[in-house]
């Protein structure tokens, strides 16, 4: 449903602050997603702002705006994962693997460093470092 706006500026606006983020802030970009209870980080939480306000700009139907949001910060870590060769049956499980955090958890893997989402992986593959 929302495909076309993959291939939008603003888009690639979301892809290229998480990519900044990362960058700037290391290991250090946020310490956990939120959960029941407790906030998302930050830097998670600016991120799906500027994101929501990045994709808004599109000016998609009002109703539409969640979902897009959603799928674009899905799509941010999914991207991160096909670039890390990370098999599709392990980047849709680690997407899945928190649905109840709704936009903080794909927000979280797509600025998590490496070595989180390597502790992520470790229980299934040991052998990725």
């Amino acid at each position: 449903m929302f495909d076309a706006y993959g291939r939008t500026v603003e888009f690639s606006i979301v892809l290229g602050i998480a990519a900044a983020l990362r960058e700037e802030f290391g290991a250090d970009v946020d310490a956990h997603p939120g959960g029941p209870g407790t906030e998302a980080g930050q830097v998670n939480r600016a991120y799906q702002v500027v994101a929501r306000i990045a994709l808004k700009a599109i000016d998609p139907p009002r109703a539409y705006l969640p979902g897009l949001v959603s799928w674009a910060l899905r799509q941010a870590a999914r991207r991160r994962f096909i670039e890390a060769r990370l098999p599709g049956a392990v980047i849709e499980a680690l997407l899945d693997a928190e649905p109840g955090l709704g936009d903080a958890w794909p927000a979280y893997l797509a600025l998590a460093p490496p070595s989180v989402i390597r502790d992520l992986l470790e229980p299934e593959h040991p052998d990725l470092g």
